[in-house]
């Protein structure tokens, strides 16, 4: 009974611990040589600091951005994204998309997906309280990976 009972919470624990999930399509940079990016602003991202992570990943690529409530007809390289934040004990960053377009063509993405279940969301993964830019920096270098590092 006592190796049962063991065996079940270690199983619990290990369903409790599944790590995040991320994906990505990295620009192709030869194909689209991006010096400038119009990030859109998304009013629904509660995290402060998400425009600013976003747009500190470009520089670090060499790419400049602005930010703009509605993109302009003139900008013919854009971005989205979109970011949710849970709670467990104290806010942190779960999920997170950043979408680059071009003239309305997605050319790339990257995007995590924090654990679901207890614990507030996010499981007893080990990174759940970890900040928004290191959750946020691994994204936007993947997603340009094929560009440049200037710092």
């Amino acid at each position: 009974m006592k190796k049962f009972c063991l065996s079940a919470i270690a199983l619990t624990a290990l369903a409790c611990a599944a790590f995040t999930k991320e994906n990505f399509q990295a620009i192709n940079a030869t194909a689209h040589p991006i010096t400038e990016v119009c990030i859109e602003e998304n009013p629904s991202v509660k995290i402060p600091e998400m425009i600013s992570l976003i747009e500190d990943g470009f520089s670090r690529h060499g790419i400049q951005s602005k930010v703009y409530i509605t993109i302009p007809d003139s900008c013919d390289y854009f971005v989205k994204y979109t970011a949710t934040q849970r709670w467990d004990f104290k806010p942190f960053l779960s999920d997170a998309r950043i979408a680059v377009y071009n003239r309305g063509l997605l050319i790339g993405f990257a995007e995590r997906q924090g654990t679901r279940g207890v614990f507030g969301g996010g499981g007893m993964a080990p990174d759940k309280w970890a900040s928004a830019k290191t959750k946020v920096d691994p994204l936007m270098d993947r997603l340009l990976e094929g560009f440049r590092r200037v710092r």
